[in-house]
């Protein structure tokens, strides 16, 4: 066979890649003056940067209360010599075996047990802290597919602690309506003066704008926009069912409609604190009172109140007014309370009260509400009578001895009969509304001649 040719291989020359870091490829294709500005920023305050921003993004209530039960968890890891920093524990089993131990074993100080929604406040901190600084990736020990036991051990204490009373929620109390008047009619709230101004309109925002203890602190003036018919425009740009952020949503807005004219209510207290504000004071809204106004004219100082001074106003309102009030019932969470009850009292809907309170659900306002004495009377008159049909008979004997009997016959259908307490109420009422013609009325050198 003929020799042939044999062709050579030929080798291409195929490139190398070259990795260049973000860093590099932005310095080399922004321009030089960019560069100068970029280099010349120092790394400490690119930090500041983020340390401001990771602390604006942070709640505080949830950091304290984190804060707090990590404290406790750790004295007790300490207390049983479990010495491996909680941060470093890698294994899930390890983890869930000491909190289980923890949740098993918690009393107060006194030896006194605790509440169970506190027990699952307790492991819901443990959880927060372990999924941020763990070294766990994905950590979460709500999963009762990987804690199974501490689900069974968290649920066995709360259902222990619930049959023992322990369950049951507390909060805060409402005021009466009548209450909240006699506090704004007591000297400690007097608006001719500074200090009784500042307090006045405290309580304002407390029991008008529902708002809770932690926001007074970081009020600002801002917030507070003065509208064209007289009224006040409140903006709550942050509350704790809208921490807005990356989550979005808007800011909270509650109109409130002027003062009828010739009166001095709530608009006109807000009018006279802005007006007595320093024009260059800084935005927190609670300013100090200046103690030689008298001689000064000047109310306030430049000097905002600090978050404890904040946060011990209803307490010194309850220390200093001379109302007869049930010992405790005013703290930073009853005006909220109150604006709720009294809402509901006057049969407020629900979405109309939380439009007010800032709710995001039913059940979220539901908690604060509480159905009144008068309302829970008339339910169980309603349902006994619906029972029991010579009750209604006894009672409308009743209201015959008092309603003349024309009266009745006019106001009820012949052909119906009165079949629950809710119709004898109505006719009560009628009767009195029409009986007390002068109600709620004053009347100055005035001679009546009746016939």
């Amino acid at each position: 066979m003929p020799n042939q040719r044999q062709k050579k291989k030929k080798f291409h020359n195929i490139p190398v890649p070259v990795f260049t870091s973000a860093h590099t490829y932005i310095l080399e294709n922004i321009p030089e003056e960019s560069i100068t500005l970029y280099n010349d920023m120092p790394r400490s305050e690119i930090e500041q940067k983020l340390d401001f921003y990771r602390k604006k993004a942070a709640v505080y209530n949830t950091e304290k209360s984190t804060q707090n039960w990590i404290k406790k968890f750790e004295d007790f890891r300490c207390k049983y010599n479990y010495v491996t920093p909680l941060e470093l524990i890698e294994d899930p089993c390890l983890i869930e075996q000491q909190i289980c131990e923890y949740v098993a074993q918690m009393t107060k100080k006194d030896g006194g047990e605790y509440k169970a929604t506190t027990i699952k406040q307790a492991v819901d901190a443990i959880n927060r802290y372990l999924s941020k600084n763990g070294a766990i990736r994905g950590f979460n020990l709500h999963d009762k597919y990987q804690f199974p036991d501490l689900h069974d051990i968290l649920n066995g204490k709360m259902k222990d602690l619930q049959e023992k009373g322990l369950g049951e929620k507390e909060g805060s109390m409402a005021l009466t309506a009548q209450q909240v008047k006699e506090i704004l009619d007591d000297e400690f709230l007097n608006p001719k003066t500074p200090q009784g101004l500042l307090y006045r309109v405290f309580f304002r925002n407390a029991t008008i704008f529902a708002c809770r203890g932690g926001e007074h602190y970081s009020l600002q003036i801002n917030q507070f926009q003065i509208q064209p018919d007289g009224g006040i425009l409140f903006y709550r740009y942050r509350s704790k069912n809208n921490q807005r952020g990356i989550q979005g949503g808007d800011a909270h807005q509650i109109h409130l409609p002027p003062d009828p004219s010739g009166t001095f209510g709530p608009v006109s207290d807000f009018m006279n604190y802005i007006s007595k504000r320093p024009s260059d004071a800084p935005n927190n809204f609670y300013l100090h009172p200046n103690l030689n106004w008298r001689d000064t004219s000047v109310w306030y100082s430049k000097n905002y109140c600090g978050i404890n001074r904040v946060g011990n106003f209803m307490k010194d309102i309850g220390q200093k007014i001379k109302v007869k009030l049930l010992e405790g019932i005013l703290t930073n969470h009853s005006g909220r309370k109150t604006a709720a009850q009294i809402l509901q009292n006057a049969n407020v809907p629900e979405d109309a009260i939380m439009n007010i309170t800032g709710h995001k659900s039913v059940q979220g306002v539901r908690a604060y509400k509480s159905i009144n004495e008068h309302q829970q009377i008339n339910t169980m008159e309603t349902l006994i009578s619906t029972i029991e049909p010579l009750r209604n008979s006894n009672k409308l004997n009743q209201v015959s001895s008092i309603i003349p009997a024309e009266f009745i016959r006019s106001h009820v259908n012949s052909n119906a009969n009165i079949s629950s307490a809710q119709d004898i109420n109505m006719v009560q009422e009628e009767f009195q509304n029409q009986r007390s013609i002068f109600n709620n009325c004053h009347f100055t050198n005035v001679t009546f001649h009746f016939q």
